[in-house]
């Protein structure tokens, strides 16, 4: 027996106790690999590694749809009440009349609407007037309609209109005239013909009212006119009014 050990190598390592020593062994060759052995178990975890770059941000996103539309907010607060507007009376029946004018039908003539109403019950209305059962109704019928000359504005012969186109038929019943500057005649006329009384009028610097006595009516849009004549170059600061009641 041999202390030898003979690696794959073939050279023996170690004491030769070989017996005899000068035996002589064959060299043996590497054998076959044996079966693989069993797997070994998992070893322990080991330590996380360094956290890597952040990569690239990558595109955008398609939008997203519209949200559903929220609730409404709180209305908001009244505005101002504003003026009330003028009122046209046509024919109908009146129940009562107080603070205002309370209409049971229909509404008042129109020849009513420049009335001023005073307390008291209208029981009806019709195409002639207003028939009351208490109160009073008073009425403003009267007009003034002027022609005027300022200082320094002449005046001139010719025909100048008073009222060219009156909203309502009436009727003249004076002049109130005056002329302080120089002189002239003037004559009224109601669509081309002179009302009596005030056909030869010359104002001076006193103011003075002359009555018309006839031919002095005239319908709704009938031209009144002044006629000048005899008008002096220095005529001037002068002012033709005529007292006027409209038709009721």
């Amino acid at each position: 027996m041999s202390d030898l050990v003979y690696p794959a190598s073939g050279t023996p390592e170690g004491e030769d106790v070989r017996y005899p020593p000068e035996a002589v062994f064959a060299v043996i060759g590497t054998g076959p690999a044996g079966p693989q052995g069993l797997q070994g178990i998992e070893g322990e975890k080991g330590e996380p590694g360094d956290t890597g770059p952040a990569g690239p941000i990558g595109e955008a996103g398609p939008a997203g749809v519209d949200g559903a539309t929220g609730p409404a907010g709180p209305t908001g607060a009244t505005g101002a009440t504003g003026p009330a507007g003028s009122t046209l009376w046509n024919a109908g029946t009146v129940a009562a009349l107080g603070a205002h004018l309370s209409l049971a039908t229909g509404t008042l003539d129109a020849t009513v609407q420049a009335q001023q109403w005073s307390a008291g019950t209208v029981t009806s209305v019709g195409a002639t007037g207003v028939a009351i059962s208490s109160g009073t109704i008073t009425a403003r019928t009267a007009a003034r309609m002027q022609v005027e000359w300022p200082a320094g504005s002449v005046v001139n012969n010719g025909t100048v209109h008073v009222c060219w186109d009156p909203p309502y038929a009436g009727t003249i019943n004076s002049m109130k005239h005056v002329c302080n500057t120089g002189s002239f005649t003037t004559a009224i006329q109601i669509a081309g013909t002179v009302v009596t009384g005030l056909s030869a009028i010359t104002p001076s610097g006193t103011i003075t009212t002359t009555n018309a006595t006839a031919a002095n009516t005239f319908t709704a849009g009938q031209a009144i006119d002044a006629v000048i004549t005899s008008a002096t170059t220095n005529a001037a600061d002068a002012t033709l009014s005529l007292n006027v009641t409209w038709a009721p």
